[in-house]
């Protein structure tokens, strides 16, 4: 038997916990049917799958490291995530420990195939949840623009009446005293002082610190300007980002909620911190490479790692990519190579030998017949389970028929309820089995919103999913003194009679041609 962890996880009160025990059963019956052991379940309750920061979650990842199981068993991937980077990235952690992620009800193997279908699925469900997250939203905003809460704790000052913001004077005393000192030029820590000397603490009870001050006085409610969808999406981790939307996404209502400080002092206050980070200067942005990982020198064959630096007072920093037996140990004499040419030239050849339209309709039936074969296991398990339901039946009637002649019921108590528990055990695995059966079909018109959800990114900069998209379809990227290889694990020509389970395509290009991409 194989040792595996068993995940779950519903997502909201929509989903009631009997939803986790309807994965457990369907998790047993195909780790007993597939050999799996399940050492242990993990239950997530009432938390999204857009995160990963999901307590039971977090402790399975942590607990993969000590190698006790060979594979973590779901009901869907959706359950195990609906975020298409954090999916990869925590696929690659379970990789790296030897651990498969097995979904019940879809049957995907480790094909180039059956990981392109993966990643479709994947995508499918983050566009569902995104889609549902939209929906939730025109709700939300309408109760915004009547000034109303959107839920979650009103901000100190305020206390929360029938969904309508009311001064709490208390609090209020707090929120005034703090503007005004640090109007008058006080720093953070003599108002955090004064606070706790007058007994003040925040909404959540506790002391004051800069962080909290920080957000109390960048708070345009205290002027009585309602406003909503100000701060931008949180991190993957859940966390808040501190940054704000642009102000054309932004709903405000001036006048919206009672002001508990006069706009002119918000207003004065805000100058002074605009001028205090203008003064401490912006901090030095870190530097992103999309090839980590993927990028080798061809001269040594080491990594080449990121690196950047000013090559004189007057110039721009230069970044780039270079051989870290160079780098660390002097052993190669390979030139590094700008960040920003070989990623701009591994970005264009995905566009031209993979995601591109032609290749649509030729992916679309691969994807399918994929599909198809892989539930022809599911067919058979339904196949052998109604035969096995028909027998049960038949021996019931028999049983009941031989009562009903003899008269003797407790000879036959025992085994006739044996019968019906097994009855009810096949008759829910046969619910499942069916449910495999009835996904729908891979469309064109999928495969065109997953494929253009990467035109999407690069536009966008969204580094993460980028980053995603490059790690699933790119073998690796070598470098050499004169030339760039690049191998792609799956690619479409015309005319190629490749299947996709078995071809990886290499396009070369010289430095001189990539330098010249680069500077036209």
């Amino acid at each position: 038997m194989t040792p595996a962890y068993g995940y779950c996880r519903y997502s909201s009160n929509n989903q009631r916990e009997e939803s986790i025990e309807a994965q457990k059963r369907a998790i047993r019956y195909y780790a007993s049917e597939k050999g799996y052991q399940i050492i242990k379940f993990y239950e997530d309750k009432a938390l999204t799958g857009k995160t990963a920061n999901r307590p039971a979650f977090m402790q399975m990842m942590a607990d993969i490291k000590a190698g006790e199981v060979q594979a973590v068993l779901v009901h869907k991937l959706d359950r195990f995530s609906r975020d298409v980077a954090d999916s990869y990235k925590y696929e690659d952690i379970l990789k790296d420990h030897g651990v498969k992620l097995v979904s019940v009800m879809e049957a995907l193997d480790d094909s180039p195939t059956g990981i392109l279908m993966r990643s479709i699925i994947t995508a499918i469900n983050a566009f569902y949840s995104n889609n549902l997250a939209a929906e939730t939203m025109k709700g939300l905003k309408e109760n915004a623009y009547k000034c109303m809460t959107t839920g979650g704790t009103p901000a100190l000052g305020y206390n929360l009446i029938d969904k309508q913001y009311v001064i709490n004077e208390r609090e209020a005393e707090a929120v005034r005293l703090a503007f005004q000192m640090y109007a008058e030029g006080y720093g953070y820590l003599p108002i955090i002082y004064q606070l706790r000397a007058l007994g003040h603490k925040t909404k959540l009870g506790k002391n004051f610190g800069k962080n909290s001050l920080h957000d109390l006085f960048r708070n345009p409610k205290y002027k009585g300007t309602y406003t909503y969808n100000r701060a931008q999406k949180r991190r993957r981790d859940g966390s808040r980002t501190g940054k704000s939307k642009p102000d054309d996404q932004i709903i405000r209502v001036e006048g919206g909620i009672p002001a508990i400080v006069s706009t002119e002092l918000w207003d004065r206050v805000n100058d002074r911190m605009d001028r205090q980070r203008r003064l401490s200067g912006a901090a030095k942005a870190k530097q992103l490479y999309l090839l980590s990982g993927l990028v080798v020198c061809g001269e040594c064959g080491a990594a080449l790692c990121g690196n950047s630096r000013r090559p004189a007072r007057d110039r721009d920093i230069l970044i780039t990519y270079r051989c870290s037996n160079r780098q660390n140990k002097a052993l190669c004499a390979n030139r590094e190579i700008k960040r920003d040419s070989l990623e701009s030239f591994v970005l264009t050849q995905l566009e031209q030998h993979f995601f591109r339209d032609d290749v649509i309709p030729i992916l679309t039936q691969q994807l399918n017949a994929y599909l198809n074969a892989t539930n022809a296991d599911a067919i058979n398990q339904s196949e052998r389970l109604k035969s096995r339901q028909t027998e049960l039946d038949q021996e019931k009637a028999n049983i009941i028929d031989a009562i009903a002649k003899t008269g003797l019921q407790d000879t036959f108590t025992e085994r006739l309820t044996a019968i019906e528990q097994e009855i009810t055990h096949i008759s829910a695995q046969i619910k499942y089995s069916n449910k495999a059966l009835t996904s729908p079909a891979i469309t064109e018109d999928m495969v065109k919103s997953y494929l253009g959800s990467f035109r999407e990114f690069v536009k966008r900069r969204d580094i993460p999913q980028i980053k995603a998209f490059i790690d699933s379809y790119v073998e690796k990227a070598e470098v050499f003194q004169t030339h760039v290889k690049l191998t792609l694990k799956v690619a479409f020509l015309e005319g190629s009679s490749h299947s996709l389970d078995s071809y990886t395509f290499d396009v070369n290009t010289s430095r001189r041609q990539l330098k010249e991409r680069t500077t036209a």
